[in-house]
């Protein structure tokens, strides 16, 4: 099962006020939530093995909205990668296998060694943004 996410309390609230003095201020806050999540995109692309393609590690990318950021990969190009990050059997009668991780290898191990720093890199982020909006905020 994936670990939790992290919820920030107040956010969508912050979201809307930040709207409502300036229709461009929540676009800041959408580059910033990519920003914090680039770290775990990073560090699971490093780990997995680039084979002939590359095109497994080059799937994986952030993804972000103005409440939540997240990391996608697999797609089109490499739709193996949940068998490569997990495992399982694939292949003509299941003939090729590799050991199960309920956790994966990649992904949610990435964001299990970096989710301290994603908490304090999201609470220093979000106060930031608040005291450049005008808005008295104080997450964490």
């Amino acid at each position: 099962m994936p670990p939790e996410a992290i919820k920030i309390d107040g956010l969508r609230e912050m979201q809307a006020s930040m709207k409502a003095m300036d229709a461009n201020l929540p676009k800041q806050l959408r580059i910033f939530m990519n920003s914090v999540v680039v770290m775990v995109a990073d560090s699971a692309k490093a780990k997995v093995p680039h084979g002939r393609s590359g095109y497994a590690a080059a799937s994986i990318k952030p993804q972000s909205t103005q409440r939540m950021g997240q990391v996608k990969a697999g797609g089109a190009k490499a739709p193996y990668y949940p068998w490569l990050d997990f495992g399982g059997s694939v292949g003509r009668n299941h003939s090729v296998h590799r050991p199960f991780f309920k956790k994966g290898r990649y992904l949610f191990v990435a964001y299990e060694s970096h989710k301290a720093e994603i908490e304090t890199k999201a609470i220093e982020g979000l106060n930031e943004l608040a005291r450049k909006s005008g808005l008295e905020a104080h997450f964490g």
